[in-house]
């Protein structure tokens, strides 16, 4: 998504196929290096000169070459899209898709639901704990060299982080927020998203204000 936001071309090659050494973790076991280009044709060359097996990296495997496309080839369509409001990705979506059946694909609808509760595993589920692992140290000898929202983020022990944050619900989230007066404090944040058609509760002075209002 980052590159298609930015009109490139995003490769993420099979995981143990780039060497990791020399990148901090950020989820070791599933860190993957991902290359940004402007088209395929530049993918090729940089997988050219990538593409080699370290020994070294525990996570290095040996990864043999697929077999080339034949006429036709199968392309996964989720039967559920959510564009989260953005008037442009519908278009520039179906676009893509009349692209790739013209050169062969062939639709077949699939449930992306797998997949996106598969994701949210990474920050909302064990592998918080793997992160923390990697980066834990540091964040706790060098607390002012970290994002705020961060540091605020992992005040709880790992246990207990992971399990709060598997409990906040999408698009919700933990961190700080600035306040008018310049004053920071710890507080539910959310994606712009989530503001759509949401009702404004300010002159309340709270959330427990806005709910005894309504009872």
């Amino acid at each position: 998504m980052p590159a298609a936001f930015q009109e490139l071309i995003g490769w993420k090659p099979t995981r143990g196929l780039l060497s990791n050494q020399g990148v901090v973790p950020a989820c070791r076991s599933l860190d993957c290096i991902s290359v940004f280009t402007n088209d395929t044709a530049d993918v090729v060359l940089v997988a050219e000169v990538v593409s080699r097996f370290d020994a070294a990296d525990p996570f290095a495997r040996e990864v043999s070459g697929s077999q080339a496309f034949e006429e036709t080839f199968r392309l996964g369509v989720p039967c559920y899209l959510d564009f989260v409001g953005d008037p442009d990705t519908p278009g520039l979506f179906t676009e893509a898709r009349k692209r790739l059946e013209s050169i062969g694909g062939v639709a077949v609808e699939i449930d992306l639901t797998p997949f996106t509760e598969a994701a949210k595993l990474l920050y909302e589920g064990p592998w918080v704990t793997e992160r923390w692992a990697a980066v834990g140290d540091f964040v706790e000898q060098h607390p002012d060299a970290v994002f705020p929202v961060t540091v605020e983020v992992w005040k709880l022990s790992p246990a207990d982080f992971g399990e709060f944050v598997s409990k906040i619900p999408a698009p919700l989230g933990m961190g700080k927020v600035l306040l008018e007066s310049g004053e920071e404090v710890c507080g539910f944040i959310a994606e712009p998203r989530a503001t759509q058609g949401a009702e404004e509760i300010t002159h309340h002075g709270g959330w427990r204000e806005w709910l005894e209002a309504r009872f």
